[in-house]
């Protein structure tokens, strides 16, 4: 994970040098990247004429508490975004924008899967000279978790036929006398420590 990382995070640095003297600035649709800070994601929007945007994230989250020593999970979110409005802070640099947004996340792995709402708040710039968004949100997700695990009865039963030769009394084991899947739900409290910081190519 940390080479894919370092991986992600060289080939952007590449792609922005590149962008600075090739860029010309037009209307981009598309934009990819990655998003790090609460897990790990992939992250895919695609821009409406009103700047408005739909954004998908596919990647690795963490699991609330601990799951047999398992701290990540498969995780994937689907938001639609508002661009709320835009700020003239450094005019020779980039746009400065903050978006609200809404949707659905979703993840899990063996034994353990979740679902909630995801609402989303994202404070960014767009960097004038390249095609670069840099920009920091916090994701919150309310909704349930699911744990399933092996529930066992068992109790203290002698052995046939065996005694203690000192005391006489019938040697005793622990039997198992009935087992069965369980499943437990519980509130998701990581989905309220979701922040990252996001970096995307606009294309």
């Amino acid at each position: 994970m940390k080479k894919l990382l370092i991986f992600v995070i060289s080939l952007l640095c590449v792609t922005t040098t590149f962008a600075q003297t090739y860029y010309q600035p037009s209307r981009q649709n598309w934009s990819v990247g990655a998003r790090v800070g609460s897990g790990f994601q992939a992250v895919a929007q695609y821009s409406f004429q009103n700047d408005n945007y739909i954004e998908g994230r596919i990647g690795m989250g963490w699991i609330d508490g601990n799951l047999a020593g398992k701290a990540l999970t498969a995780d994937f979110t689907i938001l639609y975004n508002w661009r709320v409005f835009e700020m003239d802070w450094t005019p020779s640099i980039g746009v400065w924008f903050f978006d609200a947004g809404a949707g659905v996340n979703v993840g899990g792995r063996k034994d353990y899967a979740y679902v909630g709402a995801a609402g989303m708040a994202r404070l960014g710039i767009t960097f004038n000279d390249a095609p670069v968004t840099l920009s920091i949100d916090w994701t919150p997700i309310v909704g349930p978790n699911f744990r399933s695990y092996d529930h066992y009865e068992t109790e203290l039963k002698p052995v046939d036929g065996v005694v203690d030769p000192e005391s006489g009394e019938p040697v005793m084991e622990m039997v198992t006398t009935r087992f069965e899947r369980r499943t437990e739900t519980g509130f998701r409290g990581m989905g309220f420590a979701n922040f990252a910081i996001t970096c995307t190519y606009n294309f």
